[in-house]
């Protein structure tokens, strides 16, 4: 009965279909026939087939979530592909951005800013129009040259070649004049000191990133040195502003100039070294307001120096009667090269532990240095002896005599600092900052120029020479020192600073007085020929701790 029953409901279509006649194998039959895998019936099949109701539905349904959730297993893959692109997009463009960022700071660093200013303006003069009146000349060598050409004349052909592309490039950008070459020197002419600035500064720059030949970078005269900054050919360059007698040479038409200016500024090369741009103060006077468009190089005072002896009076200076000619001169160091000072010359955390890169050079090749220079400045072991000198009673005096008495003062302070060896860094309004290596030194100097101011009779009579100045000093440790960014004069920061100061201010007019932290009425060693008397201990302002005071004089 079990069997018969079976093929009862197989022969009738199924339990499920047996009421309606659904055939079932015949939708099986026609899914066997197509290769394709089999799909749910569709309403459309099972009308055909004289389907049932229950049946249609819950298979199209069955179907229909399926779909559903295929969708929706494709949308949540295509959002996950989608961020992901984005994530990836939003990386490119960061990337993209910060190497922008990278190219446009060493842009920054190789490019003088000036000059870009100097290209977008609408210039009165152009670059084939001679300066006249007062001009600044500027003279440039290689330096080793001899000795390249020697090593590889081949070599050193193309890099002469680099050369003088990159001087001319630079100068036209200038809106420079080249009045001739002599080899690899160039002697040119531009219209004011920030042009003549603006060239040099890029010139250095440009010949860094120049690219030289293997040959030529194994040259001792121009290997590469990173800590250094040097690559390359080493060109010295030396400028002076002033002015100049001009007129058209008979074979070439161009102009060449004469006169004074032109044998400072060839006096000024002179003093240089290979890579080292030399400018005198006449010329950085008018440069120094526009350092920030000049790349905010590094400015370093490097004294006064003989530059010649001139017999003939200058017809172009009335002040100047013949003699030796002496210059200030400053050095001007590309922002990218410049040494850091304040990084190596420090008191605190170890001093010069930390290892700093940048041009250094060696005092200027002089016929003979007048004062001293940034580079004589004390700095050894982080100790300074700092001492102040302060004007007293000048504002009471009338104004042309007020500026007479500082004049002749200026000039017996500066003579008297050759005594020790001490280091002007800074002068405000009749106050001077002075730094000597040693206490001793300091000393003598306030010494000797209270004595000098006595004996002098170039003051008027109605200045009181005996009380016209007051003299503070004190020892100690900088926290650290580095040039003035616009004098170039050393700038010593620490409370050895603070202190000095305040000791000048304690000091009375005619006096040298010595301030020593925590001392008692035992004087140290302030020199041979000195005698200090003990005027108590003080609590400054802004000084923690007690100060033992010391007023100095010559021994009767």
């Amino acid at each position: 009965p079990h069997q018969q029953q079976q093929t009862s409901d197989e022969s009738s279509g199924g339990a499920c279909g047996s009421d309606r006649g659904l055939d079932v194998r015949k939708i099986s039959h026609s899914n066997k026939n197509n290769n394709r895998p089999t799909r749910p019936p569709s309403m459309e099949d099972l009308r055909d087939a004289g389907g049932g109701t229950r049946l249609s539905v819950s298979n199209h349904n069955n179907y229909e979530q399926d779909v559903s959730n295929r969708s929706r297993q494709m949308r949540t893959k295509d959002q996950r592909l989608s961020q992901s692109h984005h994530h990836e997009q939003r990386k490119t463009m960061q990337k993209n951005r910060k190497n922008s960022d990278a190219i446009r700071e060493r842009r920054s660093k190789s490019r003088v800013p000036f000059l870009d200013k100097l290209a977008a303006s609408s210039s009165d003069h152009s670059q084939q129009e001679p300066p006249k009146g007062n001009v600044t000349i500027v003279f440039t060598d290689v330096q080793g040259s001899t000795a390249l050409w020697e090593a590889n004349p081949n070599a050193m052909e193309d890099a002469l070649r680099t050369h003088d592309e990159i001087m001319r490039k630079c100068c036209a950008e200038a809106n420079g004049y080249e009045i001739t070459t002599e080899g690899d020197a160039f002697q040119l002419a531009f219209h004011n000191p920030v042009d003549a600035s603006a060239f040099c500064l890029q010139v250095q720059i440009d010949l860094y990133r120049a690219a030289w030949s293997d040959t030529i970078l194994r040259n001792p005269h121009a290997k590469i040195d990173k800590v250094g900054k040097f690559r390359g050919l080493c060109v010295r360059m030396g400028m002076h502003h002033g002015p100049v007698s001009s007129k058209l040479h008979e074979i070439t038409g161009h102009t060449r100039y004469s006169g004074p200016t032109v044998m400072v500024a060839k006096g000024t090369e002179g003093l240089c070294h290979g890579g080292q741009i030399l400018m005198t103060i006449d010329a950085y006077r008018q440069a120094s307001g526009r350092l920030r468009d000049l790349g905010d190089p590094q400015v370093l005072d490097l004294g006064e120096h003989l530059l010649y002896t001139d017999k003939a009076r200058d017809p172009l200076d009335n002040s100047n009667d013949g003699g030796d000619v002496c210059k200030f001169v400053v050095q001007l160091v590309p922002k990218a090269f410049s040494y850091d000072y304040y990084k190596n010359r420090r008191s605190e955390g170890g001093y010069g532990s930390e290892p700093a890169s940048g041009r250094l050079f060696e005092p200027p090749i002089t016929k003979k240095q007048i004062t001293s220079s940034f580079l004589d400045a004390p700095y050894k072991n982080g100790l300074a002896t700092i001492a102040f000198v302060y004007t007293v009673g000048l504002k009471e005096l009338h104004e042309d005599l007020a500026d007479e008495t500082f004049t002749v003062l200026w000039k017996l302070l500066r003579s008297k600092l050759e005594i020790g060896d001490g280091y002007e860094c800074q002068e405000d309004r009749g106050a001077w900052m002075l730094a000597f290596g040693s206490r001793e030194n300091a000393v003598k100097f306030g010494l000797t120029l209270m004595e000098t101011i006595q004996r002098t009779a170039a003051f008027h009579p109605n200045v009181n020479r005996g009380a016209l100045i007051k003299v503070g000093i004190h020892t100690g440790h900088f926290t650290s020192m580095g040039p003035h960014a616009m004098t170039g004069r050393a700038d010593y920061f620490g409370t050895v600073v603070n202190r000095a100061a305040r000791v000048a201010g304690f000091a009375q007019p005619g006096q040298v007085v010595c301030g020593i932290m925590g001392a008692s009425d035992s004087a140290p060693s302030m020199g041979n020929n000195v005698q200090a008397a003990f005027l108590g201990t003080q609590e400054l302002k802004g000084v923690s701790g007690e100060m033992g005071i010391f007023s100095c004089q010559w021994q009767s």
